[in-house]
């Protein structure tokens, strides 16, 4: 379960960066 969580917050970091580089403010 800690497993799974880790991966979920990670890919959740990822993608709010990803999607702070792609959408301009």
């Amino acid at each position: 379960v800690a497993a799974a969580m880790t991966v979920v917050a990670a890919m959740t970091i990822v993608a709010m960066t990803v999607g702070n580089n792609f959408i301009p403010r």
